[in-house]
């Protein structure tokens, strides 16, 4: 196999993730039809497939970016933001609280951000246009990444706090 070198991949990353979130909404919607003295109504079951695993690997990737800053997050989560300009949005909750958008798009985020989503993001990306199986959990994806001078773009602090998480996130890298 080839290396793969990635440069400059945040719009990439968005355009691949709107993909998911696309296909998601078209391919992966569950709904059960069940008859009521009304009529016909159609039961909401949710999503269920690759897209939705490799959104929930995402969502649960920002959790671990973002609890490191503040550890009353109960959840990170990716979301679209408004009509006029649609981009990835990433979305908290803070324990007994509700949801806020603290980002209408990754180009809101800090350097250090931006770095952390677009390295362990394109591992997703990667597996995914690859292999044409489903990563249930990051234990499914192996490999070898190469990262060069990642103290340019993540404070001394956080790379002691955040890097071994994610490290231990991707057990097969």
């Amino acid at each position: 196999m080839s290396p793969i070198v990635k440069n400059n991949v945040l719009k990439k990353i968005e355009i691949w993730i709107l993909n998911l979130l696309l296909d998601q909404a078209i391919y992966e919607k569950r709904i059960q039809p069940r008859i009521t003295p009304s009529g016909l109504e159609q039961l909401w079951l949710g999503y269920s497939g690759k897209n939705t695993d490799t959104l929930e690997l995402i969502n649960k990737l920002l959790t671990i970016i973002y609890k490191v800053k503040n550890k009353n997050i109960e959840y990170v989560r990716i979301g679209v933001s408004e009509k006029n300009q649609r981009n990835i949005a990433i979305i908290i909750k803070n324990e007994n609280e509700t949801e806020i958008n603290i980002s209408p798009s990754f180009s809101h985020l800090s350097s250090g951000e931006i770095m952390l989503v677009a390295l362990f993001v394109s591992i997703l990306e990667e597996y995914d246009y690859i292999n044409n199986t489903q990563a249930h959990d990051t234990s499914d994806i192996s490999g070898i990444v190469l990262i060069d001078e990642i103290d340019l773009h993540l404070h001394i602090e956080l790379q002691k706090e955040i890097l071994p998480q994610l490290l231990n996130f991707f057990p097969k890298i």
